[in-house]
């Protein structure tokens, strides 16, 4: 889930973090640091469906050495 993508959704980061109940500046540290996992699921929820979850690559999917 890429932050650009969250931010045109909700259309501001202070719209985004109404939403899901967290402070702007929270909303701001992702665009650094990338969404978190957890807060993914919460925003696909919230969004209805529109917005996806996209987990990092679990290790079992790791090309072989």
């Amino acid at each position: 889930m890429e932050f650009a993508t969250v931010i045109k959704f909700f259309g501001t980061q202070c719209k985004a973090a109404a939403a899901l109940g967290v402070n702007q500046s929270s909303i701001a540290a992702w665009k650094r640091n990338g969404i978190p996992v957890p807060r993914q699921y919460q925003i696909e929820v919230v969004s209805g469906g529109a917005l996806k979850v996209n987990p990092p690559p679990s290790p079992d999917s790791a090309p072989p050495q």
